[in-house]
């Protein structure tokens, strides 16, 4: 696949940095600086970290392939994409519902999987991820989880530790 065109007359492996990018900027935009300063813990554990333990469980069990990194990779998995998804997890946050009626929470996460199931399908489209034994449905499903276990992550953890201090 080395010799994949570029898209747009961008290298594929600078899609990586810009969709980092895109998504700081978006939460930049959207989120109120000092929320974000007081997400950050949030994001970089449960969505950079996450991503980049979930990407590196994924490539070993041959389930997805990461193509074109570029000099923005670590043990084969992009950096930007995994900075990206603390950007993610920051907006998600912020917008949770605030009354957490059940079935306005869950309908938040399973529009928020969708997405990233969606997301997971532009990087293949792009010709970024290669799926070996995997698919967007797998990948939503996943989301599910790893986006209701960051609501319970700052519920239980990041804000009982704010009340306490």
């Amino acid at each position: 696949m080395s010799n994949v065109a570029p898209i747009l007359g961008i290298p594929l492996f600078a899609w990586y940095p810009i969709l980092a990018i895109g998504f700081f900027a978006l939460m930049v935009i959207l989120v109120p600086r000092k929320r974000i300063r007081d997400l950050f813990l949030d994001g970089l554990i449960m969505g950079a970290f996450l991503s980049w333990l979930f990407a590196l469980l994924a490539q070993g069990m041959r389930l997805i392939r990461w193509e074109h990194l570029g000099p923005f990779s670590f043990v084969n998995c992009p950096v930007w994409l995994h900075l990206a998804w603390a950007s993610v997890i920051i907006i998600f946050i912020y917008f949770k519902p605030q009354l957490e009626q059940p079935t306005t929470l869950w309908g938040y996460i399973l529009a928020f999987s969708w997405l990233s199931a969606m997301f997971d399908f532009v990087l293949h489209q792009l010709g970024l991820l290669t799926y070996l034994h995997w698919s967007p449905w797998v990948r939503f499903c996943l989301a599910i989880i790893w986006f209701w276990s960051a609501i319970w992550f700052n519920t239980h953890f990041v804000q009982d530790r704010r009340v306490h201090n």
